[in-house]
């Protein structure tokens, strides 16, 4: 699975990179995410977006899974904006 794979890889790097104390950039866009009931939001960068699963991913390297359905509807149409839509 491609999505697992890049996602070990980033975990990876991020761990590397807050062990040895070094500020990492990695092209993605973190920001605040939070679900329907507004009561849980967590820091982090969306990765992808596969069988209305979201993962995400936070600075220290964990990685999220959520139901596309229990995210914000600000979340919602964030993330439908930033992935192709299929013909």
């Amino acid at each position: 699975m491609l999505e697992g794979s890049y996602i070990l890889a980033m975990q990876q790097i991020i761990k590397e990179a807050n062990d040895s104390g070094n500020e990492l950039s990695i092209g993605l866009e973190s920001r605040d995410w939070s679900d329907v009931t507004g009561s849980y939001s967590v820091h982090a960068a969306f990765v992808c977006l596969a069988n209305d699963m979201v993962t995400l991913v936070k600075l220290n390297g964990d990685s999220i899974d959520v139901p596309l359905a229990k995210l914000s509807e600000a979340d919602r149409d964030w993330i439908m904006a930033q992935t192709p839509r299929r013909q």
